[in-house]
């Protein structure tokens, strides 16, 4: 889910996320750990809002 790669993006220790690559499905590690910009219409989960910096937009009004 995308949850856990945003949570685990939050510390140099945790920053990684296992995924199964190649013809084999070696797991494999990767890096996780970036800051980010998302954008969302509704709330996000608890620790995903918990992590970030709020900016709310509103539609231009007609004068401006």
């Amino acid at each position: 889910r995308q949850e856990g790669i945003i949570n685990s993006s939050q510390s140099k220790k945790g920053s990684a996320v296992i995924r199964c690559v190649g013809d084999n499905h070696q797991a494999k590690a990767f890096n996780t750990l970036m800051p980010m910009v998302s954008a969302s219409i509704g709330a996000l989960s608890d620790t995903v809002m918990d992590l970030s910096i709020m900016i709310n937009r509103r539609s231009k009004r007609r004068k401006e």
